[in-house]
C-alpha cells in the first residue's frame, strides 16, 4: 500500500505547484484501472478483467504523457487497492479528470458491447435559490448546500462531455457495439469533483467481446479511442 500514498503525495506536489495561469492545460488526468490483485474482477474462461483493464489504462496513460499530459494511476500494477484508498486519490486532485476503466459481465452470454457511466444529473434548482445563491454574501449552511449542487451540476454537465466525446472516438476505432451512455451511481464517479466517466469495454461472458478485449492490437485500439476522446474533450474546453 506504500506505493498508493506515494502516488496521492505525489499527485499533491503537482497540483500545488501548478500555476494558476497553467491550472486547465496542467490538468491531471487520473486513470483508474478496475480490480487488482486479490480482485480478479469479472471472469471467464479463465480470462481476468484486471488483466485487461490494467493493460488498456497504461497504454492510454502512456499516450496521454507522451503529449505532455499530467496522468496519475490508481494503480499501475497488479495490486488490490481498496475502494476507500482510491477514493482518497480522486478526493485529492484539485482539477483534472477521471478515466474509469472497467469490464462488465452477464449471464445472457449473447450481451455484448462497451458502456459509459456518468453520475446521474441532480434535480435542478428554482429560480428563487439561484437568485439567493447569487446574491447573499453571507454563508450559511443553507446556501452552502445549494452551492454545492450547482457545483455538482457543473461536473456532471462536463462528465457527459467527457463521456460523449469518448464515446464518439470509440465508435471510430474499434467494431464493439455502443450500448451508450447511462446513469450509474458508481462512488469513484459520485465522491470526485472532477469531471468523471467510468467505460465498461465489453462483457467478458460473450465469447466474442472477450476474444477482442484480450487482443493486444484491439487494446491499442481502444486505448488510443480514450486518449483521443480525453484530448479532444480538453482541447474543446480550451477554445
Amino acid at each position: 500500500m506504500r506505493r498508493v500514498f506515494i502516488i496521492i503525495i505525489i499527485a499533491i506536489i503537482f497540483i500545488v505547484n501548478t500555476p494558476l495561469s497553467n491550472a486547465f492545460s496542467q490538468k491531471v488526468i487520473v486513470i483508474d484501472a478496475m480490480y487488482g490483485g486479490k480482485d480478479f474482477g469479472p471472469t471467464s474462461e479463465g480470462v481476468l478483467s484486471k488483466e485487461i483493464t490494467l493493460e488498456i489504462a497504461k497504454k492510454v496513460g502512456d499516450l496521454l504523457s507522451k503529449s505532455g499530459k499530467a496522468v496519475i494511476y490508481t494503480r499501475d500494477e497488479d495490486i488490490f487497492v481498496d475502494l476507500d484508498k482510491r477514493i482518497a486519490i480522486l478526493k485529492s486532485m484539485s482539477s483534472g479528470v477521471l478515466i474509469s476503466i472497467g469490464i462488465n459481465s452477464y449471464e445472457d452470454i449473447d450481451t455484448n458491447g462497451y458502456t459509459l457511466y456518468v453520475t446521474p444529473e441532480p434535480i435542478s434548482e428554482s429560480e428563487p435559490e439561484i437568485r439567493i445563491a447569487s446574491s447573499t454574501k453571507k454563508v450559511n449552511p443553507e446556501l452552502q448546500q445549494i452551492l454545492q449542487k450547482l457545483t455538482k451540476n457543473k461536473k456532471q454537465i462536463e462528465s457527459k462531455k467527457l463521456a460523449e466525446s469518448i464515446s464518439l472516438k470509440l465508435k471510430q476505432h474499434t467494431i464493439l457495439h455502443n450500448r451508450g451512455i447511462k446513469n450509474g451511481l458508481f462512488r469513484t464517479l459520485i465522491e470526485t469533483n472532477m469531471p468523471s466517466v467510468l467505460i465498461k469495454l465489453g462483457f467478458i461472458t460473450n465469447e466474442k467481446n472477450r476474444d477482442y478485449l484480450t487482443d493486444s492490437k484491439n487494446q491499442e485500439k481502444l486505448a488510443y479511442a480514450i486518449f483521443e476522446g480525453v484530448m479532444h474533450y480538453l482541447n474543446e474546453q480550451n477554445k
